[in-house]
């Protein structure tokens, strides 16, 4: 390709893709210092700053099941700086995904917030796949070979390139000063682009290797089954404490970030954190760790990678600057600011440019037929973006009336905890999900049920909108309350325990 086609595939590309370019620039910029807005406007998020690196996880996570017994904790994380909160994920019954704030030296529960009551969250998630449940990275993905091709090309087309560094013209009108500018920003943030565009289509290629079963990385471990005791339906977990232990001792110089607990027999404890390797992310060192029996069932260390697996690990801190503290982290939101002002600039330019030639709209000079497209894109992250406000905000469940009723367990199993049926009433309809109340418990991997005195069964499913949000849940009509005969566990191996039986 000659001078003049480069120019305009430059042209074509930066304009027809410039307002979806521009936002997915512009949020993945303030995703670098998301987490850092998260605490300007969260109070539950600070705390005063403390010299020690100790951080209390047994405290951490007792103290949370006291103030949230209901709910399930899913991970523990560690503070990003010292006048920053762990924060716990936990799954709570009525209203899903939340982030509990916790003192990490004292253990002090500070108190919760929605799951996407969260810049963090909503920057990086909304940056990734603009919110799209499905394929959301196929159309994310894409723009980090655009972004490529467009810096390549203007590299291609603009003489002596090495020599515009310093021309911004002030002085020769409007149109002039916007064409230098940029130029002078694009050569600038030239080492940002390719670094962007590499990673960007990188986790692209990545989504796409991974949906075509290729694994590139080490695979998640399970839980044996002949290392769990008994095999008995519900087991008690190690303890918090023990867990780090065994990884602080498993891999050398390694300090936790985060713990996270099985959800079932079947899943690990995975501490994981960071050692000497630089420019790789925490789960780049993790340890496996058999709940039951505290046992190391696998780990990985940075060290002993393969270079594939340390760059599958090195993507996410070299694209969000996640790699160093504070002062890298603004060196990237100050280039990615540049990156959004360029983008805007060649729209200003191409507008000046035509706007005395051409009567259409700008939006059809600029977008032409891919204006359809554009718009139609972000549908996608306007939609969801407003579902998951609702759902942030508590507005998508049924959760008006709830009371909580003990169950009466089968008296001839033997270590099993209470177990508590909740249940929210909503008009004509009853939803009711099923708590074990046992601090480090786990359980088989189960279905559950509800049989009426008829013998109609009706299954416990995970909805959405109706009942405890995202959580397994039966649904009956009002009536049907009061002719349950009992509720049933049965798991894969085809064992059950009645868990609820009507007197």
């Amino acid at each position: 390709m000659n001078k003049k086609q480069m120019l305009v595939l430059h042209n074509w590309v930066g304009l027809k893709l410039s307002l979806l370019m521009f936002i997915v620039c512009l949020t993945g910029t303030f995703a670098v210092i998301s987490h850092e807005l998260d605490w300007l406007f969260t109070d539950k998020l600070r705390i005063s700053a403390q010299d020690e690196r100790y951080i209390d996880w047994e405290a951490i996570y007792n103290n949370v099941k006291v103030e949230y017994p209901q709910r399930s904790i899913n991970t523990i994380n560690a503070p990003l700086y010292s006048n920053f909160a762990s924060i716990v994920l936990t799954d709570d019954p009525e209203l899903g995904f939340r982030r509990v704030f916790v003192n990490p030296y004292t253990g002090e529960v500070k108190g919760d917030l929605p799951y996407y009551a969260s810049f963090q969250r909503t920057l990086r998630d909304l940056h990734r796949y603009l919110f799209a449940p499905i394929g959301g990275l196929y159309i994310v993905g894409p723009l980090g070979i655009i972004l490529l091709v467009s810096t390549i090309s203007a590299l291609l087309f603009y003489k002596k390139w090495w020599q515009g560094f310093f021309k911004l013209r002030l002085r020769s009108g409007s149109r002039a000063f916007w064409g230098s500018l940029h130029k002078v920003v694009g050569l600038w943030s030239l080492w940002f682009l390719l670094l962007i565009g590499i990673t960007g289509t990188w986790y692209l290629a990545e989504r796409i290797i991974r949906d075509a079963g290729v694994q590139i990385q080490q695979e998640r471990q399970y839980t044996p089954k002949k290392d769990i005791q008994n095999n008995q339906f519900i087991e008690q977990q190690i303890n918090v404490s023990e867990a780090i232990k065994t990884a602080v001792s498993t891999i050398s110089n390694l300090t936790p970030t985060s713990i996270a607990f099985p959800k079932n027999q079947t899943g690990p404890i995975i501490v994981t954190g960071y050692t000497d390797a630089i420019l790789v992310r925490p789960r780049s060192n993790s340890v496996f760790i058999n709940p039951v029996n505290g046992n190391v069932i696998e780990y990985r260390a940075t060290k002993d990678l393969s270079a594939l697996s340390v760059w599958v690990d090195m993507a996410d801190p070299l694209h969000f600057g996640t790699f160093s503290g504070l002062g890298v982290k603004l060196i990237w939101f100050f280039f990615g600011l540049l990156v959004c002002v360029m983008s805007a600039s060649g729209i200003i330019i191409f507008v000046k440019r035509i706007q005395k030639r051409r009567k259409d709209s700008w939006i059809k000079n600029i977008f032409g037929g891919m204006k359809y497209v554009t718009f139609t894109v972000l549908i996608i992250p306007i939609f969801f973006g407003t579902l998951l406000a609702l759902i942030a905000l508590n507005k998508i469940a049924y959760v008006e009336d709830h009371y909580h009723k003990p169950l009466v367990t089968n008296p001839s199993i033997t270590g099993l905890p209470k177990v508590d049926m909740f249940i929210s009433e909503s008009e004509n309809k009853v939803f009711i999900r099923l708590g074990i109340d046992c601090r480090n418990c786990i359980a088989k991997k189960h279905k559950a049920s509800v049989v009426l005195e008829n013998g109609d069964s009706i299954k416990f499913k995970r909805t959405l909108l109706k009942g405890y949000r995202g959580t397994s849940t039966a649904t009956l009509k009002a009536d049907q309350l009061s002719k349950i005969k009992h509720i049933l566990l049965q798991g894969d191996e085809g064992d059950r325990v009645t868990l609820y039986m009507h007197k």
